[in-house]
């Protein structure tokens, strides 16, 4: 859903917390410092063992389970009858084996949702299982859950809910006492925490107030009883990556400027009614390339998770059973999201027995599938490395991310010549740094050779802890690896090639190739109106961003260029300053269900003389909702014309079935193109 929370804390907080934490994932910047001194300093932040421990889990999977579960909400009210929560079948030894069997290794359960109502028989309030007739109100989810995680050796992390709309003290200084005493009941009583995820989630609580957080004193809470508990992501350690699609940034870097943690969200949209002041934004697309690191106050290492559910909602909804993403889905959102430097966090919401679904498990364990078919087998594996100004090459194939290849001297550039053992068709390459010791690599590209010389294959540009592109598949026995530019000596942990599965073959993705600045798009500049002004939180380039030549993200609608309207139309003029010959006219939009933004009902494109008698010259409606991401509307125009207008009537309410059913549905525009 569209969600609004913030995690911006005081300079003075950020800086304790900085300075806490391990030597060597924290730098400042002094004002003597030269450009030269900045990049050397960002090249060797490294992570504290923490966000190394996490980096290299990859997966983790995310338990919404609780009252929602039962009153088929995603959001409860607060004050639900405590006999509603009363699984039937619950087996968290079920919910931890599929993972482990899936590869997860490590899980987080609600421990309280927003409604307060709490998995574990706390003593501070009744408004937990051992007021329901679960076991009799004797059970504990939490006791169970941690006990499974032992018992199948995974990683065990919970969620405590920040907002409480039940707890009578929310919006006064005595909620903080209470926060911190069911706090410390999750951190002394379940054995090792591995993981404690906030949210920035701040509502009005019974009183009508809502509550100034004391986080500070939370993180030092956590610091001492749980010290090797990683914090995330309202919290010091890990960011959230800025959208629940599943899919993260193509340059994600891990060193961060601290100026940029000071944000205006660390969750944006995710959660709503924030109160913290912005100080600063963490969803743009750059949030630390060299312009970004140049001007910052210090630097420090702050990797990005990414989140998205197996199902429409992040609750169990017995309507979505048949909505459960597809395995080739959940393989393109891990190369996406691992594959983009980043750890996946899969939501996977049991169901009112207390069990993952049939369905869920399926597709699980298909994905499973699909991810073991492909990356068992490195074709590189065995080949010739060579490198004129190289050291180590061959550590890029030995299989372990402890070692590396680097160059010699201070060459920040590099060619890595790979002969394999035999012909080899392959459509992936795989790349990782060793990141104990920093994230360099700026830019890369990958050749092969076809008889007549090196044709291109792929670029791109951060690799961090790992970085998978895919491609049209290529056949041959001598690739290259260049690297283009680097923050000091790169390094190469792993080289991989690999070959898809049929069933995930690789697809040109046309859109992409569409959506890159187009010279001869005749929108670009020219004066514009808007009917009725965007959400202020998605307008942050202005009222002609739909006409500026600047294309937003593929893959998040939060990234700037993106603008939205809740539960309105959109209209917008475009004065071309002269008669022009049109033959398409197109305009962008996001469909995201899962983030309460939708296509519209219709799209009308008209035309006129002298921008106030418009003739309609094509209407399209009908949209499917069901494939999410950027989708393009395009009208084969074919007409002379000096002024445009483009009508887009929002979707309307959300339909049953899906997540913020009954709410306004969201309407986000992006670029117009008009030859």
């Amino acid at each position: 859903m569209i969600k609004n929370t913030s995690i911006t804390l005081t300079i003075l907080l950020w800086v304790s917390i900085i300075f806490a934490q391990q030597p060597g994932n924290y730098t400042p910047i002094l004002p003597t410092d030269q450009p030269k001194d900045i990049i050397r300093k960002a090249a060797n932040i490294t992570p504290s063992p923490r966000q190394l421990r996490w980096q290299e889990l990859e997966l983790t999977a995310f338990f919404h389970f609780g009252m929602n579960t039962y009153t088929n909400r995603e959001w409860g009210k607060g004050h639900e009858a405590e006999t509603l929560f009363n699984p039937t079948e619950l087996d968290v030894d079920q919910w931890v084996r599929v993972c482990q069997q899936a590869g997860i290794k490590q899980v987080i359960l609600t421990a309280k949702h927003h409604d307060g109502f709490c998995l574990w028989p706390s003593q501070y309030t009744e408004h937990s299982v051992k007021s329901s007739p679960w076991k009799a109100g004797k059970g504990d989810v939490m006791k169970d859950l941690s006990a499974a995680c032992k018992k199948y050796n995974i990683g065990f992390g919970f969620y405590l809910s920040p907002w409480d709309i039940t707890e009578a003290t929310y919006g006064t200084d005595a909620y903080n006492d209470f926060f911190v005493h069911q706090l410390t009941e999750l951190l002394t009583n379940y054995g090792q925490i591995d993981e404690v995820w906030f949210d920035g989630a701040c509502g009005e609580g019974p009183n009508g107030k809502k509550q100034v957080y004391d986080f500070d004193r939370y993180y030092q809470l956590i610091r001492e009883l749980q010290p090797t508990a990683l914090i995330a992501i309202m919290g010091p350690d890990v960011r959230w990556v800025g959208t629940e699609s599943g899919y993260g940034r193509e340059t994600e870097w891990s060193v961060m400027p601290v100026d940029a943690q000071l944000q205006e969200s660390i969750s944006k949209n995710s959660q709503t009614d924030v109160t913290f002041a912005p100080m600063g934004d963490m969803t743009d697309s750059d949030l630390a390339s060299r312009s970004k690191i140049l001007g910052a106050k210090g630097l420090i290492w702050y990797p990005s998770e990414t989140d998205v559910s197996i199902r429409p909602g992040w609750f169990y909804h017995q309507e979505e059973d048949h909505r459960v993403k597809t395995p080739e889905k959940l393989f393109d959102i891990y190369c996406s999201s691992v594959g983009r430097n980043s750890v996946l966090l899969l939501n996977l919401p049991p169901d009112q027995r207390g069990l993952i679904h049939e369905n869920d498990v399926k597709n699980l364990l298909a994905w499973r599938k699909l991810l073991d078919e492909t990356f068992q087998t490195n074709l590189a594996t065995g080949a010739s490395v060579k490198s004129r100004n190289g050291k180590h090459p061959q550590h890029i194939l030995d299989g372990k991310n402890t070692t590396h290849f680097t160059t010699k001297g201070t060459d920040t550039t590099t060619v890595i010549d790979i002969q394999l053992k035999k012909r080899q068709t392959f459509d992936v390459l795989q790349l990782q740094e060793n990141i104990s010791i920093g994230q360099r690599i700026e830019a890369f590209r990958l050749e092969y050779w076809d008889k007549t010389g090196w044709k291109e294959v792929a670029t791109g540009t951060t690799v961090g802890y790992k970085r998978i592109l895919r491609f049209e598949p290529i056949t041959t026995n001598k690739v290259r690896l260049h690297i283009l530019s680097s923050r000091l000596n790169p390094t190469i942990a792993e080289f991989g090639l690999y070959k898809l599965p049929p069933s995930v073959v690789f697809k040109v993705n046309t859109l992409e190739k569409l959506r890159k600045p187009n010279p001869n798009n005749k929108a670009i500049g020219k004066p514009t109106q808007l009917k009725t002004l965007p959400d202020p939180k998605y307008n942050k380039s202005g009222n002609a961003g739909w006409n500026n030549g600047i294309f937003g993200s593929n893959t998040a609608f939060n990234d700037g260029e993106w603008l939205g309207w809740s539960g309105q139309d959109f209209e917008g003029t475009i004065d071309l300053q002269k008669t022009e010959a049109l033959k398409t006219v197109s305009i962008d939009f996001f469909n995201l269900p899962q983030s309460w933004i939708y296509m519209p009902s219709e799209v009308t494109l008209s035309a006129s003389d002298d921008g106030v008698h418009f003739k309609t010259m094509e209407t399209q409606s009908n949209f499917s909702i069901a494939e999410e991401g950027v989708r393009r509307v395009s009208f084969k125009a074919d007409i002379r014309a000096k002024h445009l207008k483009i009508t887009a009537k929002h979707y309307g309410l959300i339909p049953k079935g899906y997540e913020g059913a009954g709410s306004p549905a969201w309407l986000f525009v992006d670029e117009v193109v008009v030859e």
